[in-house]
């Protein structure tokens, strides 16, 4: 349809009609190509926008089918949440009866009120054989200074001279003079005898009160297992309340999770609706340009019909331009032809000829004839390849050598790829069937194997990172060493504290399940009976600690690696947090270890440090630079 107006003017036809028709060709030709693509990007935007709905679907289905998943996981996490929150509500109180029952376990505790008793009574009867052999003795040095009062008297005695104390004249017999005792020493043991008598007495009466509330605490008491079951709701209570934060989060992150999911599952939808709308769209165009592209040109017909629009395009063109020439050259030819014959009868040439033969050299003909001989022999080899190429048009393009050059590099290279890649695949078919034997081979030892395999990896990963309520071996020696060195912190912060606090590792205080906890610190405040972390301690209660800490660690280090002395402390400053008491007791804690050989080194900003501890060096600071000034207790 494009040609066809063409035939009726291919014979008969003026150039210029020719031209205007070829014109009028290459219009309905591009039109019709253009359909053509309008139809094929319209038919590639109906695939793309299909193929996005079904995505679209796939991604509703998907968000959907999450959504019900975390559904069932939200269901059970709320249950749990309750199970938790009820739990967590109980767990002051059920740890404040752990608590009371800690107290009245302590309060029951029979050995030391016993042995306490024990000692007391020792002590009485000590101090009451000390008082009566004190009276006793008393006595005696009474008697015997009343004897020795009458031998003074007795040798007073003058004859005939009347008694002092009788009145007689007459002295028989006289009393003998004795040894006079110190009766004021004894007086004063009988009274210090007598006072520790009465301490002794008191000590044990307190005891014995002691030992009798001890047994009514001990009767008090509830069952063992009804202590046990106290604890193991106290310690689920504690748990919960812990995990309940976790549990919530839990919650909420689900529930967020459900609500976008169910966003995306409506934008999904919504966005599938609309892809398919736009895909109805670009069919309805697709068709439209298809069928005014068909009525002209199919799709099939483009390339070919390409090259004869070109190629009449390029022969009408030179037919036009040749018949212009042509008739331009015809009449110049006719003019110079009437001009030359003129010429050629004035100058007395019968014709060109003549002429030609008349004007030209010998060596400028042959070269002539030389010239049209190799026209002739080029005539014919063109002639010669016409014949090869037959009817074959020329491409209106020249081929791209270069990018053919580069495909053909990137086949060789894909062929490369794909040799490598056949060689990796055989290799891992040959190992592959390798191992296929080698299982072939254990034959049912292999199923065995890989259990007593995994049995074995599970005890590895109990032993190096723990499970559940074990520890892993390195974290269970490192418990078993600190617990040691809590210890011996433990007798420094009762000092420190004077009393209040006592260290350690358990968070409820129970001694329940300490093995399996962590490295975390707590401390049983002795004022409210509760544990907590050493975290909520005061600034300067958790320099105490660190203090402590510090120095049990010393001591324990020096227990356990034999010849090891760590025999120098420095501590950096801290002590600006103490209160005067406090700060009292630390420096006779340090005066303490320094006492016992070790060298002590303080830093610090404290005044009164200074006036605790005036022997050391002082940091002052001048333009030129710091300089040190060496204190000594005399100034």
């Amino acid at each position: 349809l494009v040609l066809q107006p063409l035939r009726a003017l291919a014979e008969s036809g003026a150039p210029e009609e020719l031209v205007h028709e070829v014109a009028r060709a290459g219009r309905s030709f591009d039109h019709a190509v253009a359909d053509h693509a309008s139809a094929d990007e319209a038919q590639a935007k109906t695939t793309a926008h299909t193929d996005a709905a079904v995505r679209a679907d796939l991604d509703a289905e998907t968000a959907t089918k999450e959504s019900s998943r975390l559904g069932v996981l939200l269901d059970r996490a709320r249950r749990r949440q309750q199970t938790m929150s009820a739990l967590a509500r109980d767990h002051a109180r059920l740890a404040g009866d752990v608590a009371e029952l800690d107290r009245k376990l302590i309060a029951a505790d029979l050995d030391a009120p016993t042995a306490k008793l024990t000692t007391a009574a020792a002590q009485l009867s000590m101090a009451d054989a000390a008082l009566q052999s004190t009276a006793a003795a008393l006595a005696r040095a009474r008697a015997d200074h009343t004897r020795h009062l009458a031998g003074d008297l007795a040798a007073l005695l003058e004859p005939d001279e009347p008694c002092p104390v009788c009145g007689s004249r007459e002295h028989p017999s006289p009393a003998p003079r004795t040894a006079d005792a110190d009766v004021g020493v004894l007086e004063v043991e009988r009274d210090r005898c007598q006072k520790e008598h009465s301490r002794a007495e008191e000590e044990w009466k307190r005891a014995s009160e002691t030992l009798d509330g001890a047994r009514a605490a001990a009767d008090s008491l509830p069952s063992a297992d009804d202590q046990a079951a106290m604890r193991a709701r106290a310690h689920e209570a504690s748990v919960a309340a812990e995990e309940l934060g976790a549990v919530n989060a839990d919650v909420e992150s689900l529930t967020q999770s459900i609500a976008d999911l169910t966003g995306v599952a409506a934008r999904s939808t919504e966005r599938a609706a609309a892809e398919r709308a736009a895909a109805a769209d670009a069919a309805a165009r697709m068709a439209r340009h298809r069928t005014e592209a068909e009525l002209v040109l199919r799709a099939d017909q483009i390339d070919r019909t390409r090259l004869d629009v070109a190629d009449v395009r390029a022969t009408v063109s030179e037919l036009a331009s040749s018949t212009g020439a042509l008739a331009t050259k015809a009449g110049a030819y006719a003019q110079t032809t009437a001009e030359v014959g003129t010429a050629l009868v004035a100058e007395g040439f019968p014709d060109e000829r003549s002429l030609a033969t008349a004007l030209l050299h010998e060596a400028q003909r042959e070269h002539m004839e030389q010239l049209l001989a190799e026209a002739a022999d080029r005539s014919i080899a063109i002639a010669r390849h016409e014949g090869t190429i037959g009817d074959a048009p020329v491409p209106p393009e020249r081929p791209d050598v270069d990018g053919l050059r580069a495909l053909s590099q990137d086949r060789s290279d894909a062929a490369r790829i794909a040799s490598d890649l056949a060689a990796t695949l055989d290799r891992d078919l040959k190992g592959l069937r390798r191992l296929t034997r080698s299982i072939e081979e254990l034959g049912p030892d292999v199923d065995r194997l890989v259990d007593r395999a995994r049995r074995a990896k599970e005890i590895a990963d109990v032993i190096v990172r723990g499970k559940g309520t074990l520890l892993g071996l390195e974290r269970w020696i490192q418990r078993a060493l600190f617990e040691e060195v809590c210890a011996v912190a433990g007798e420094r912060v009762a000092v420190l504290s004077h009393g209040r606090y006592v260290l350690t590792l358990d968070a409820t205080g129970q001694r329940q399940g300490a093995r399996a906890a962590g490295l975390d610190l707590y401390v049983t405040d002795s004022h409210t009976g509760r544990t907590r972390p050493v975290q909520t301690l005061s600034g300067g209660e958790q320099f105490l600690t660190s203090l402590a800490l510090a120095l049990a660690l010393a001591e324990v280090v020096q227990n356990r690696s034999g010849g090891i002395e760590l025999a120098t402390l420095f501590i950096d400053e801290g002590f600006g947090s103490l209160d005067g008491d406090t700060l009292e007791t630390a420096v006779e804690v340090l005066r303490s270890l320094q006492d016992a050989g070790r060298t002590v080194g303080l830093i610090s900003h404290v005044e009164a440090m200074r006036q605790e501890l005036p022997v050391g060096l002082e940091v002052i600071p001048s333009p030129s630079g710091s300089v040190l000034r060496c204190l000594s207790p005399i100034g």
